[in-house]
């Protein structure tokens, strides 16, 4: 049985969680170039989370850079890239500067999409 000043932390925990059902997070890596993936969250528990990769829709700019943003068909759902992958929620002490979940991706953290369009850059 949990306490409950143990639930009430828990519970507190999970209304500043912003990795919920639908959500959509993003991921900026690379070394010689920078990339952009983006994923759905498409189911959720306290500890896992089922992520789908989705495709992007790329405006290129100057010197090989540009902007990237989820693609969304006409039915308004998003084109997915991929199956759907099961990954660990992890918890960064409060001491973090970033405090709260997050979730390690292939090539880094997956962050909340804020809506906003994405930097990324090409290489050769």
């Amino acid at each position: 049985m949990i306490s409950a000043a143990a639930k009430q932390t828990l519970d507190a925990a999970a209304a500043e969680d912003k990795l919920e059902p639908g959500s959509v997070l993003f991921s900026s890596w690379g070394h010689d170039q920078t990339n952009i993936n983006f994923y759905e969250i498409v189911r959720r528990t306290w500890r896992s989370a089922w992520i789908r990769p989705i495709s992007d829709e790329q405006t290129h700019g100057p010197n090989m850079t540009g902007t990237s943003v989820p693609l969304v068909g006409p039915n308004g759902k998003y084109f997915y890239t991929g199956p759907v992958q099961l990954k660990r929620v992890s918890r960064r002490p409060g001491t973090d500067p970033y405090p709260g979940p997050y979730i390690q991706g292939e090539y880094g953290q997956l962050q909340p999409w804020d809506g906003n369009p994405k930097r990324f850059s090409t290489y050769g």
